[in-house]
């Protein structure tokens, strides 16, 4: 059985990111969607949040499993027997940056990093993005999907 790991901060996770767990669910058996904490990113979720946005927008991907961590990738690699890491390529700039963390994961992990291209549709799409739109009191249903809508609404309400 072939485990995967697609980490990120996922503040939002957002339809870009559930295109990427779906083609990545197709070529392999376990895709551990993981929310980490990143302390050079100032959130406008907790890592629960995340995991609750997580869990409603990949739901209906077999194979497909949230979680949340607190460590280092190569940590939780590790620690949960991953075969292999999966990231999401939007530019050259993406690219750069991912062959220059796929090389420390290897290092640290001994496992392989690989990148899938975002279809062109989601290639304007990020967290930042996503942020900005509701802090201005924005619609998101363009970025995000209607589950991950609902549940942003819920914790935002919830939080007021």
């Amino acid at each position: 059985m072939k485990k995967a790991l697609f980490s990120g901060s996922f503040d939002p996770i957002t339809k870009g990111h559930v295109d990427i767990v779906r083609r990545a669910a197709r070529l392999f058996d376990e895709v551990y969607v993981v929310a980490f904490a990143n302390s050079e990113k100032k959130g406008m979720f907790t890592l629960d949040e995340r995991l609750e946005i997580i869990r409603s927008s990949i739901s209906d991907i077999d194979g497909a499993v949230a979680d949340a961590y607190e460590g280092t990738v190569a940590d939780y690699v590790l620690k949960n027997n991953i075969d292999v890491i999966v990231r999401g390529i939007r530019s050259p700039l993406d690219c750069q940056y991912e062959v220059e963390m796929g090389d420390a994961n290897r290092t640290l992990s001994g496992v392989d990093t690989v990148m899938l291209a975002c279809d062109a549709q989601n290639s304007r799409i990020s967290s930042t993005v996503v942020r900005e739109m509701l802090r201005i009191g924005k619609p998101v249903f363009e970025y995000v999907t209607e589950d991950a809508e609902k549940k942003i609404c819920e914790i935002l309400k919830k939080n007021q």
